[in-house]
């Protein structure tokens, strides 16, 4: 995550809303921890945003603030959707070249059972589950932001930021 460490601001966003997942083996994780790209093909909504910084230190430690421009919609550390972009702080969690962002605030009745979904997962209530990653791509931060709905229904945000 050191290429990710500094100030990025929030320059794009898209969103894919309420897609029905198949019905196959591994879905709902398929669909949460779908390869990060800048754009996917059936977004919903897409656009320039502003007004939001993601602050990443060096000892992984992350700071979302400032909640940006509308119409930019995100997941909240109670998993619940919210305008702009929800504001939280918390830890990374390294995997390759994708990194995880947990939150420091969620309640302990919605942080996963199992260890390895603990790393990955930052809410997960029993009906919603929300995977919240990013990955450095072409001189920009990618995050993903995506949510599961009593495991037949997805959100996905796609969140570019630059170099702040």
């Amino acid at each position: 995550m050191k290429s990710t460490v500094g100030t990025w601001q929030l320059c794009f966003w898209s969103a894919l809303w309420g897609h029905e997942l198949p019905i196959v083996e591994n879905a709902v994780e398929r669909f949460l921890y779908q390869e990060i790209s800048v754009q996917f093909d059936e977004a919903s909504t897409a656009g320039d945003a502003s007004g939001s910084l993601l602050t990443i230190h060096e000892n992984g430690r992350f700071c979302q603030h400032g909640q940006g421009s509308s119409p930019v919609l995100t997941y909240d550390t109670d998993g619940v959707q919210v305008a702009g972009v929800a504001e939280f702080d918390g830890q990374i969690h390294d995997e390759g070249e994708r990194s995880f962002l947990i939150s420091d605030k969620v309640p302990t009745w919605a942080i996963p059972k199992d260890l390895a979904a603990q790393m990955r997962i930052r809410y997960d209530d029993g009906d919603t589950k929300v995977c919240d990653s990013a990955k450095f791509l072409d001189g920009q931060l990618v995050r993903q932001i995506s949510v599961v709905t009593d495991e037949l229904y997805g959100d996905r945000i796609v969140l570019v930021y630059n170099r702040g």
